[in-house]
């Protein structure tokens, strides 16, 4: 079995309860909806997995990566998959949907809580809370673009693992 590619960091700093990270660029391909994760996930992700699948001009099947990437406002939630790093741009094919979009990504300093388990939206908001207390208790400051991060297929069941990450201001 091939080994799923992740998307690449450096961590530049580990804290018992979190990190902090360098991601470098990269290119997602997103699909925003109305919802929240447990609401909009199943939709957003068939859409993304039938682009990488083959449903794009070029009918051409890109390798599924991890992790897949869940940003939450307020009304709506979008879902990305970060292409593999052997991929620019031009590379990509022309998804089909409107529904999915192709963007870069510029590098980014993130921090960053892990947890195991299946995530829902309590979960989540509960994590969300425990990271911003963890950088408001270190006078860390951060954008407001907290991140769910998931790892694993649906059907593994044991050793999950789970992230929410956010921007670090002046990265």
């Amino acid at each position: 079995m091939a080994q799923t590619e992740k998307q690449h960091y450096k961590v530049l700093h580990l804290d018992g309860a979190f990190e902090i990270r360098r991601y470098e660029p990269s290119i997602m391909a997103s699909v925003e909806m109305p919802g929240t994760y447990s609401s909009m996930s199943s939709a957003a992700f068939r859409e993304l997995a039938a682009y990488i699948f083959g449903r794009n001009r070029e009918k051409m099947k890109i390798a599924m990566t991890a992790p897949v990437h869940v940003a939450m406002a307020d009304a709506t939630s979008t879902m990305s998959f970060v292409m593999p790093s052997a991929y620019r741009m031009e590379d990509l094919p022309e998804p089909k949907s409107e529904k999915v979009s192709l963007r870069e990504t510029g590098t980014s300093i993130t921090a960053s809580i892990s947890f195991g388990g299946y995530a829902n939206d309590k979960i989540i908001q509960r994590k969300t809370a425990e990271l911003k207390g963890i950088l408001r208790a270190r006078g860390i400051h951060n954008k407001d673009d907290f991140r769910f991060l998931g790892y694993n297929p649906p059907y593994q069941f044991f050793k999950r693992r789970n992230e929410i990450v956010v921007t670090l201001i002046g990265s």
